[in-house]
């Protein structure tokens, strides 16, 4: 029986910069993050997880080629997967050890590779394969700006099950990686580069996130929905202010300072608790709230994808968001933007507790004008 070979590779820290504030984890090695253990990791686990619940018997047609320990071997031995280990990367891992690992897992004959990261990971791994197998993205990371990452964690599980049964098709994606340096200093992206990779798609779903726009809305649109958001804001309303630049805009109008455009700031209005908060920070200053249906978290979907949380804002939570409802959310964006969007996305793991995040509301594209809009769970 001819084996399909699945290519793998998780990176351990992917993803932790977002909650820690840091705006990505590209030049920050694992021994500074205290040998933490991020959503690269712990999202390959659910990946995995999924993988076994959806394949079963046809799990015995798969090979899955990964690297040791806790780039991949670890993850489908928890899971009883069956794998080949073909690399040994050190411990801490470096971007290195993950092109490393991209080059044994090609040279072992994988025909499709399946990433636990963000932009970062996805692109050391481009260096190495180029256009010669197709990447598929496993949303981990702190910046996820690539087309090539599927819509969520089951969604690429789905994409991997759709391989299996040669029940997609080949299409072009794009791979992006953006200067955290600049991001951190001044809340400006610089690519540092752009190239376009192959990827799968599944023949009856959209499975994959679109491009995210990383230019800036018109500033007419902007100024009106800060004016508005200013005047319906009164000082005794708690508030989260996400990253964008629109939310900056209207940061800037309540007189809540916000260190940059990918900064979530939290505090009332002419007040800062801090303003470039990391998820500790948040969860303490929604926790010392006495009436959590006054908070409200102003959030805009960031470019095409239409991802409310879970992507570029993981200082946001999933325990900050099971506290809430639907009614405690003032998303705003522009009227291209928004007119562009079916519906936007969360794509944080879920639970009962999220499900009243789900349903329409409405969402201010200008001075005293709103559209109606479903969010669901991605």
């Amino acid at each position: 029986m001819k084996l399909t070979k699945i290519g793998f590779l998780a990176n351990p820290i992917a993803g932790l910069g977002g909650a820690l504030a840091l705006k990505g984890s590209d030049d920050i090695s694992w021994n500074d993050l205290g040998s933490l253990i991020g959503p690269g990791y712990k999202k390959a686990l659910l990946f995995a997880l999924i993988l076994k619940e959806r394949l079963k018997e046809k799990i015995e047609k798969v090979e899955f080629l990964v690297p040791d320990g806790m780039m991949g071997e670890d993850i489908f031995k928890r899971f009883g997967l069956s794998y080949t280990s073909v690399c040994s990367p050190n411990y801490p891992s470096t971007n290195l050890d993950t092109k490393n690992c991209a080059m044994e897992i090609k040279k072992e004959g994988a025909e499709v590779f399946f990433i636990s990261g963000g932009d970062g990971t996805v692109y050391d791994v481009y260096t190495q394969v180029k256009t010669s197998i197709p990447i598929v993205g496993i949303p981990s990371g702190t910046k996820m700006y690539s087309s090539i990452f599927a819509k969520s964690i089951n969604a690429a599980a789905i994409l991997l099950e759709d391989f299996i049964n040669e029940n997609y098709v080949l299409e072009a994606g794009e791979i992006l990686l953006v200067d955290e340096n600049t991001i951190r200093e001044n809340g400006s992206y610089r690519e540092l580069f752009r190239g376009i990779a192959y990827t799968i798609e599944s023949k009856n779903n959209l499975l994959h996130q679109q491009t995210k726009d990383l230019s800036y809305s018109e500033e007419e649109s902007l100024e009106e929905i800060a004016e508005y958001v200013n005047e319906i804001v009164n000082d005794k309303v708690p508030l989260i202010i996400g990253p964008g630049r629109t939310c900056s805009k209207i940061a800037q109008k309540l007189n809540i300072k916000k260190d940059n455009v990918l900064s979530v700031a939290a505090g009332y209005k002419g007040k800062t608790y801090c303003s470039d908060c990391n998820s500790l920070q948040l969860s303490n200053f929604v926790d010392s709230l006495d009436n959590l249906d006054l908070l409200r978290i102003i959030v805009s979907p960031l470019g095409n994808s239409g991802y409310l949380f879970g992507r570029g804002n993981h200082q946001i939570t999933g325990y900050i968001l099971s506290k809430i409802t639907i009614k405690n959310l003032l998303i705003v964006g522009s009227r291209n933007k928004m007119s562009r969007l079916k519906s936007l996305l969360i794509d944080i793991p879920k639970s009962n507790k999220l499900l009243t995040l789900s349903g329409y509301t409405r969402a201010i594209v200008g001075y005293e004008e709103e559209v109606v809009i479903k969010v669901e769970l991605a």
